[in-house]
């Protein structure tokens, strides 16, 4: 199953979500979304919803809240790169920089450049000079 993309507002705008019930439209108004992204995308990879005998389909916004949660965590957590590793564009994916030459860019900046070991492109990654880098 694919991630569902949210961004960091629409994560935000989810504690606007009560324990009731709720249309997708009024939950994507609510958040920011689009409805076609809660028909299409979120309720087919499992948002918690409910069908009535009329056809309705209602969602409890607390349970959508967490269920979202669940997948932001997934989506937002990111492990540190390592220094010697790079974002390959072509392949989507980190790579390390094979051949890795590094430029000064500004100030306190250089950029990395070097090849990918599977596709042959070129990787870039900014880097940090400064001696006390924050955290």
């Amino acid at each position: 199953m694919k991630p569902i993309r949210i961004t960091r507002k629409n994560i935000g705008n989810l504690k606007r979500l009560l324990d009731m019930q709720y249309k997708p439209s009024e939950i994507a108004q609510e958040v920011g979304l689009t409805v076609d992204t809660i028909y299409r995308s979120h309720i087919p990879a499992g948002a918690p919803s409910e069908t009535d005998k009329n056809g309705n389909i209602w969602m409890n916004g607390k349970a959508y809240r967490q269920w979202v949660e669940s997948f932001a965590t997934v989506i937002t957590s990111k492990e540190p790169m390592p220094d010697d590793h790079g974002y390959c564009f072509t392949c989507k994916e980190v790579r390390e920089i094979q051949i890795p030459k590094a430029k000064p860019y500004k100030r306190d900046v250089e950029i990395v450049k070097g090849k990918c070991p599977v596709c042959g492109k070129t990787i870039a990654r900014f880097v940090s000079t400064r001696k006390d880098k924050k955290k």
